[in-house]
C-alpha cells in the first residue's frame, strides 16, 4: 500500500516568486519535509520525499485514518494545494505507480483513499557506505561519489520492485518486496566491500525502519558481515 501526493501548480507557484526565489523554494521544501515527516512518524510510517513537489508514503499497518491525516498536514504546510491517492500493488514500485497515476489525475485538494490501508508485513533495508567518514575526498567530491553509489543501487533495487530514498550522509533506505530478499542481498554483494545493509520486518513502516537500523547497528558492532535481518527467521 502506498500513498502518492502531488503538489498541484507547484511550478506555476515558483514562477511568480521573482528572480530572487531559490531561497524561498528551499524554505518551502524543508518546511514541507519537516511537517510531513513529523506527521508520518505519528501515524507509524516514514515519507519518501522524492522531488519535494511530490512525495510517497507507505501505508501498510499505519493508524486508521493515518493517510488522510498526513494529507491534511500537507494541505497545512505546502505552498500550494496537494492531490493524493492511496493504492496497492504487488510490489512497492507497482503500488507507487498506481498511486502516482491516480494522484496525477486528481484535482487540487482532492484525496482518494478508497483502498484502505491494510495490516501486513513491511520490509525495509537500510544501506550504509563503508568507510564514509574516513574518505579523504573533499566534501563536494565525497557528496558526488556517494550519490553515484546510491544512484546505481537505486536502479538495481528498482528492477526488484523496491522504492528507495537517500537519507543524507551515507545512508539510504529501501522499501522492498520480501520475495526478493535474496536478490537484494545479491545486489548488495555486487558492490563488494562498499556497502552493508540491515533489513527489518515490522507491522508498519516505522517499526520496520527501526529494526533495519537495529540490524545495521549489529553489523557495525560485530564488523564481521555486511548483511543482517531483524524481525524474521530468514
Amino acid at each position: 500500500m502506498m500513498m502518492a501526493v502531488r503538489l498541484s501548480g507547484y511550478r506555476e507557484w515558483t514562477e511568480i516568486l521573482g528572480d530572487d526565489r531559490e531561497w524561498r523554494i528551499q524554505e518551502a521544501q524543508f518546511r514541507l519535509a519537516l511537517g510531513i515527516t513529523k506527521e508520518a512518524d505519528r501515524q507509524g510510517t516514514i515519507p519518501f520525499m522524492t522531488t519535494f513537489d511530490a512525495f510517497l508514503v507507505p501505508t501498510i499497518g499505519i493508524k486508521a485514518g493515518g493517510a488522510r491525516r498526513i494529507f491534511q498536514e500537507a494541505i497545512k504546510v505546502a505552498p500550494v494545494l496537494p492531490s493524493g491517492c492511496v493504492r496497492s500493488g504487488r510490489t512497492p514500485l507497482e503500488a507507487q505507480r498506481q498511486a502516482s497515476e491516480c494522484a496525477n489525475n486528481m484535482k487540487p485538494g482532492e484525496f482518494d483513499d478508497e483502498v484502505d490501508s491494510k495490516e501486513g508485513e513491511v520490509w525495509i533495508a537500510h544501506f550504509d557506505v563503508n568507510g564514509f567518514s574516513r574518505n579523504r575526498l573533499s566534501l563536494y567530491e565525497r557528496a558526488v561519489w556517494v550519490n553515484e553509489v546510491f544512484l546505481k543501487l537505486s536502479k538495481e533495487l528498482m528492477k526488484l520492485g523496491a522504492v528507495a530514498q537517500y537519507m543524507g550522509g551515507d545512508n539510504m533506505v529501501a522499501l522492498i518486496d520480501p520475495s526478493t530478499l535474496q536478490e537484494v542481498k545479491d545486489v548488495l554483494n555486487g558492490f563488494g566491500d562498499k556497502l552493508k545493509a540491515g533489513v527489518g520486518k515490522g507491522k508498519n513502516p516505522k517499526e520496520a525502519a527501526a529494526r533495519a537500523t537495529e540490524a545495521l547497528n549489529r553489523i557495525r558492532k560485530k564488523r564481521e558481515d555486511n548483511w543482517v535481518v531483524v524481525g524474521s527467521s530468514t
